[in-house]
C-alpha cells in the first residue's frame, strides 16, 4: 500500500493555491495589531542586544516560551529586511504554510479513503479554526504543524532520514514534538530517531553558539528551563499563565474547571468546584492515566492493520498526547495534530458498505462537540456570554477526548476491513 501522490489530479493544485491565498490575505488583515509575531520580534531584537532574560513575564502580552533558536531566522530577517517587511513577509508565508500542510494531509488521509468533495468539506468544516486562529495571530505553530505533519509522511513513505530530520527541526522550534522520540524505536524506526535527536540537538544546543556567543547561550538554556519547568514545583520566573490558563489540555482543562479564583482581565470563570491542591493533582492524575491508557490502547490496536496506515494512526496518537500533556494547548496549537482530524473524516462511516450503527452514532457525536467547540463557537452566533462559557467548559477538551476514542478504538477495525484505494 503507497500513499497517494495526489489528492485530486483536478482540483488538488487548485485547492493549495487557493488555501495559500486566503492564508495570505487573512494573515496580512492580522498586521494591523500587535500579534504573537510581535512578542517574537521584539525578543529577537533583545536577543541582538544580549543580556535580557527572554522569558520574563511581561505585563501587557504573553511571554516568549520557545527555545532561543527559534529566533535566529527572525534576527536574519530582522536585519536583512526591517521589522515591517518582515512582519509583511511572515504572514505571506502563512499562506504557503497552510497550502504545505493540507497538501501532506490529503496525501496521509488518502491512505485510508480516496480524497472526496464531502469529507474533504467537513475536515474543512470541524478544523479550519485550528489553521485560521494561526492566521489572527501570527502563529509559529502553524510552521511547527507543517514540520511536524511532512515528517510523520515521509516516515510513512519509509523515508527515515528526511522524516527524522524534519521531526528534529519541528522539536527544535517546540519541544513537543520531541514526544515522538521515545515512539520511533517502538515502531522500529531506529534511524529515524537517531537522526531526530541529532537535528534537534545540533539546532537547539550548538547552532545558536557562534551567533550569541557561549555564554549568552548557555544563560538563555538556564533561563528557559526555569520558565518551562519551574512552575511544575511552584519557582521560576516563567509566564505562569501558560501553566493554569484554560485550554484543551488535561492541566488547562480541570485546573480551570475544578478552582474558583479569578482569571484576570475582571471577567468571572465558569468552573465546576474549587478543590484543594492534592483533590486537584489526584484527579488530574486519574484522567491522564485513563486518556493515557485510552492512547496506549489505540496504538497497540493499530498493530492490526498495515503500514502505512499502522504508522499514521500511531502517529496520530502521539498527536493526540501532545494536545492532552502539553502545559498549555490553545486551538491553534492543534494545527500540529490535524492527522487524527484527517483520518476522522476520511473515515465517514455514511454510505460505507460494513459501517455499523454504532460508528455512525459515535462519529456524529464526536463531530458535533467538535463543530460547538470551535466551527461553530461564534460571538455573532452564540452571543458575549455563550461564546465565552463554551471556550471555558471543556467542551474542547471533550471533543478531543471523543476524537481519540475514534482513532483508538474504531479507526483501527475500520482500517482492517477496509482495503486500500488504489493510487
Amino acid at each position: 500500500m503507497s500513499l497517494q501522490k495526489r489528492p485530486h489530479p483536478a482540483l488538488g493544485p487548485l485547492v493549495l493555491v487557493l488555501a495559500c491565498a486566503v492564508g495570505a490575505v487573512s494573515s496580512l488583515r492580522s498586521l494591523r495589531a500587535y500579534t504573537d509575531l510581535d512578542i517574537f520580534l521584539d525578543a529577537a531584537l533583545e536577543l541582538m542586544r544580549g543580556g535580557v532574560d527572554l522569558y520574563r513575564s511581561h505585563p501587557d502580552h504573553g511571554a516568549f516560551g520557545y527555545p532561543h533558536v527559534a529566533l535566529l531566522p527572525f534576527v536574519a530577517a530582522l536585519e536583512a529586511f526591517g521589522r515591517e517587511a518582515t512582519r509583511v513577509l511572515y504572514a505571506l508565508s502563512l499562506g504557503l504554510a497552510t497550502a504545505l500542510l493540507l497538501r501532506d494531509l490529503a496525501r496521509m488521509s488518502g491512505a485510508f479513503a480516496p480524497v472526496r468533495l464531502l469529507p474533504a468539506a467537513l475536515f474543512v468544516f470541524l478544523f479550519a479554526r485550528c489553521v485560521s486562529a494561526n492566521w489572527t495571530n501570527l502563529q509559529l505553530s502553524l510552521w511547527v504543524a507543517v514540520l511536524c505533519t511532512h515528517g510523520v509522511a515521509r516516515l510513512a513513505r519509509a523515508d527515515a532520514a528526511c522524516g527524522g530530520v524534519t521531526l528534529g527541526a519541528a522539536t527544535a522550534l517546540k519541544l513537543t514534538p520531541g514526544l515522538f522520540l521515545p515512539i520511533l524505536p517502538c515502531t522500529g524506526r531506529w534511524r529515524a530517531a537517531a537522526a531526530l535527536t541529532a537535528t534537534a540537538a545540533f539546532l537547539v544546543l550548538v547552532l545558536p553558539l557562534p551567533i550569541v556567543g557561549s555564554a549568552e547561550h548557555l544563560r538563555h538554556l538556564g533561563e528557559f528551563a526555569r520558565a518551562m519547568l519551574g512552575p511544575l514545583v511552584g519557582e521560576g520566573s516563567g509566564d505562569r499563565a501558560m501553566w493554569q490558563g484554560s485550554s484543551a489540555s488535561v492541566s488547562g482543562t480541570l485546573d480551570f474547571l475544578l478552582q474558583a479564583r479569578g482569571r484576570g482581565n475582571g471577567e468571572p470563570s465558569f468552573h465546576l468546584a474549587d478543590l484543594p491542591p492534592g483533590a486537584l493533582a489526584a484527579v488530574k492524575g486519574l484522567w491522564s492515566a485513563a486518556l493515557l491508557g485510552l492512547l496506549v490502547a489505540g496504538f497497540v490496536r493499530a498493530r492490526r492493520v498495515q503500514d502505512p496506515r499502522r504508522w499514521l494512526l500511531q502517529a496520530s496518537v502521539v498527536m493526540l498526547a501532545t494536545a492532552f500533556f502539553s502545559p498549555l494547548t490553545r486551538t491553534y496549537h492543534l494545527a500540529g495534530a490535524l492527522l487524527p482530524g484527517a483520518v476522522f473524516c476520511a473515515q465517514l462511516p455514511f454510505g460505507q458498505p460494513g459501517a455499523r450503527r454504532r460508528e455512525r452514532v459515535a462519529w456524529l457525536a464526536v463531530a458535533l462537540c467538535l463543530a460547538l467547540a470551535m466551527s461553530l463557537r461564534q460571538r455573532w452566533l452564540l452571543g458575549r456570554e455563550l461564546w465565552r462559557t463554551l471556550d471555558q467548559m471543556g467542551l474542547l477538551h471533550l471533543g478531543l477526548v471523543g476524537l481519540a476514542a475514534w482513532i483508538a478504538l474504531l479507526a483501527p477495525t475500520i482500517a482492517a476491513r477496509t482495503p486500500p484505494p488504489q493510487a
